[in-house]
């Protein structure tokens, strides 16, 4: 089981000058973060020559400083919405949570796509790129209790519990979960995420103690480099996909390779077999539309020659919001935390059910949704321009609709554990399925300037449904903080504070404070969705484009509907479900 490593490499990074490169690889990948690496390293373990193409400059935790647009619903604002720009992508800079969504979530994908991705056919892919460092026995007392049977100890990805528990704190957040039905779960990455645990993630354990961050860059490519079939270009980007001309007005596109840049020069380099985009949730769709694929009206707009009408490339772009709650510590705590400067964090989710969140409420809530269902599609529909018609937003919308409200997997998750500092205890939540859609597009028709910021609108907020479930979360965690367990160990609350946000504040109150003060859930999925094409898909189950006969898109931007969990765990095993597909030959 490969646990650890040495934290000092040799590497060599292909030169970016293109006079070095070869001219004709395999396979081509665009982007080199979570997806692009894990299926890079795979399909070149198969004897293909792989070129990953990677924007960032490796070794470095830059980021793409994306911004939304003007946020219409929460009176104006723009919110950061960071991505990794570096060899690892965003495993460089996020929360680094191992979690991985309810079964059903991905059952969902083979059943509106007639297609055999379910949780069944994709575990073994989660297990294959992880290698799990099981905690010591007595952590169990503080919820460190991972259940071997999902879990792989042999693939690429170091993923560990930290070297500590905090047991006194897990036995008051199980009793205060308690009164609301909420019971202790042994490990939410079985498929079923409803209870309280805690989760593993992906650090490795240096000194028996501190957690180092295991991100793509460390599982997937340095342990190769120098292996013959691959080689990596950083501070390039792709800027479109070369096409043959079909052979008839109803024959599919076949692509020939890439065009290239950086600072010196541009090149197309050209793929034997297959185009893989990995670019991310809000650049995958900009190369599709610079290469002529997308809704024809906005390639149109930017004289874009358009090759495949797809209306669905950027569109069904979908992002949690995130509220936090916080009160202060009473001084004679049991509570003991590490000390933040070891380089340990322990740390708690609840997973609710909408009816958990709602109580009493629960039926109305759901009967409200329900009636406005239709007029939710409408909305959508007007706010992207119709570039996506009522009846296709409705189909994704049911799908949602039926896996919160029947199925019942987790509708919100809360977060609690080590706080911002350590005079407070905090419970940051964030509604997991939200209604609500936007999307993002190239921001100009020059391709050479691709790199500028794209044009991301999220709609955060735009449908009442996802407020009603914003605020009943909100006031869940304020409840939470009174129940006789959690409220032994607290004194004012200090964030919103009940001054801001009455004990009894309306619906209306909560709204006006929340617009101001959620964060972006920087989970953004669903721009190049596997969906079918009738319902604005841009992928079918093989992740293939509609219309083309090898060109791919494996990173987040596939996944078609928001679930519970962090996508990180999904990507990496979606990846490596892609790259066993391609290398037997077998349909998605």
């Amino acid at each position: 089981m490969p646990s650890t490593r040495s934290l000092t490499f040799v590497f060599v990074a292909i030169s970016a000058v293109f006079a070095q490169q070869q001219t004709e690889y395999d396979y081509i990948v665009c982007g080199g973060g979570t997806a692009g690496l894990a299926i890079a390293n795979r399909l070149s373990a198969a004897q293909n020559t792989v070129l990953v193409v990677e924007a960032g400059i490796n070794g470095t935790t830059q980021t793409w400083p994306y911004r939304s647009t003007p946020q219409e619903d929460v009176n104006g604002r723009i919110l950061d919405l960071p991505a990794g720009k570096a060899v690892g992508g965003t495993t460089q800079i996020n929360g680094m949570v191992y979690s991985r969504p309810d079964s059903e979530s991905i059952d969902d994908w083979g059943d509106v796509n007639n297609a055999d991705w379910s949780w069944d056919t994709l575990l073994p892919f989660y297990k294959s790129s992880e290698a799990l460092r099981f905690p010591a026995k007595d952590l169990a007392r503080a919820g460190y209790t991972p259940d071997p049977e999902y879990h792989g100890t042999n693939g690429p990805l170091n993923i560990s519990y930290p070297a500590e528990g905090t047991p006194a704190y897990f036995d008051i957040l199980k009793k205060s979960a308690a009164v609301y039905n909420i019971g202790a779960k042994k490990d939410f990455n079985g498929g079923k995420a409803e209870g309280l645990s805690t989760y593993p993630a992906a650090f490795t354990i240096a000194n028996r103690r501190e957690q180092t961050r295991e991100s793509a860059r460390e599982a997937y490519y340095l342990p190769i480099v120098g292996r013959a079939e691959l080689e990596l270009i950083d501070e390039s980007e792709c800027l479109r996909v070369i096409f043959d001309d079909p052979a008839d007005l109803h024959a599919p596109y076949n692509a020939t390779g890439v065009e290239i840049t950086n600072a010196n020069a541009t090149t197309t380099i050209k793929a034997r077999k297959e185009v893989i985009l990995s670019a991310g949730v809000y650049r995958s769709p900009g190369i599709l539309e610079y290469s002529g694929i997308g809704n024809k009206d906005i390639l149109a707009k930017y004289n874009i020659e358009s090759k495949i009408d797809l209306p669905g490339v950027g569109e069904n772009l979908q992002d949690q919001m995130q509220g936090n709650i916080f009160y202060l510590r009473v001084n004679n705590t049991n509570i003991t935390f590490p000390d933040p400067s070891q380089g340990i964090t322990t740390n708690y989710l609840i997973h609710a059910t909408y009816e958990q969140i709602f109580g009493a409420d629960a039926a109305d809530y759901q009967n409200r949704t329900s009636r406005s269902l239709n007029e939710s599609a409408s909305l959508i529909s007007q706010r992207i321009n119709g570039a996506l018609s009522p009846e296709q937003i409705m189909n994704s919308l049911q799908v949602q609709y039926d896996i919160v409200f029947d199925t019942q997997v987790p509708a919100v998750e809360i977060f609690s554990g080590q706080s911002l500092n350590t005079t407070h205890l905090n419970l940051e939540f964030w509604p997991l399925i939200p209604f609500s859609r936007g999307n993002v597009h190239i921001s100009g028709g020059n391709a050479d300037r691709a790199s500028d910021e794209p044009t991301i609108n999220v709609n955060w907020g735009l449908l009442d449904s996802d407020w009603e479930m914003f605020i009943a979360s909100a006031r869940f965690v304020r409840n939470l903080f009174k129940t006789p367990a959690l409220a032994a160990e607290v004194t004012t609350e200090t964030q919103p504070t009940f001054d801001t946000v009455p004990m009894d504040a309306s619906d209306a109150e909560w709204k006006t404070y929340w617009q101001d003060n959620f964060r972006a859930g920087w989970h953004g999925v669903g721009t190049s969705a596997m969906l079918p094409r009738e319902w604005g898909g841009v992928v079918d189950g093989d992740l293939k484009v509609y219309d083309t006969t090898n060109v791919r898109v494996v990173d987040a931007s596939v996944i078609p509907f928001l679930m519970g969990g962090h996508p990180t765990s999904t990507v990496y095993a979606l990846a490596e479900r892609a790259a066993s597909l391609i290398i037997d030959g077998k349909k998605g």
